[in-house]
C-alpha cells in the first residue's frame, strides 16, 4: 500500500496545523515541514500562522536545511517578536548558518521585550537591570 503525502489544498489551516504536529511527533520531518508550511500559507490569524512557521522552522532545521529553517523562523517572529520559544529555537539554528554573528541583531535585549512579557517572569526582569 502507498501513502499518497499530497496535501489537499483545500483543507483547513487548523487541520494542516495537526497534521504537522502529528508527522513532527513521528519524526517526518519532511512532510511536518510541508504541512506546517501550507498552514502558514492559508491561515489569516497572525499568531496561529507564526506557529506554523517556527513549527516549519524546526522541521527544516531537523532535515538540515537551516537556511529554510532561518527564513521560518525569522517569518515567526517577525509576526510574533516576543514569542520567547521561536527565538530560541531562532538563536539554535544561527550558529549554524554562515553568518553566526548576525544573531545579535535578532535576539532581543530584555529592555526591547513587551514589558508584559518581562512582568511574567523574575529571571527575564532580574535581565533588564
Amino acid at each position: 500500500m502507498t501513502r499518497n503525502s499530497t496535501l489537499n489544498p483545500d483543507a483547513h489551516p487548523t487541520v494542516l496545523f495537526a497534521l504537522g504536529q502529528t508527522r513532527a511527533t513521528l519524526k517526518h520531518w519532511g512532510q511536518s515541514a510541508q504541512a506546517f508550511e501550507a498552514c502558514a500559507a492559508a491561515e489569516t490569524h497572525r499568531v496561529q500562522r507564526a506557529r506554523a512557521l517556527g513549527g516549519a522552522g524546526m522541521a527544516r532545521f531537523m532535515l538540515g536545511e537551516v537556511e529554510a529553517a532561518k527564513r521560518n523562523l525569522e517569518a515567526a517572529v517577525e509576526l510574533r517578536p516576543d514569542d520567547v520559544s521561536t527565538l530560541i529555537s531562532l538563536a539554535g539554528a544561527l550558529p549554524c548558518t554562515p553568518d553566526p554573528g548576525s544573531s545579535s541583531s535578532i535576539i532581543p535585549t530584555p529592555n526591547t521585550l513587551n514589558p508584559e512579557t518581562l512582568n511574567l517572569n523574575p529571571k527575564l526582569r532580574s535581565l533588564n537591570r
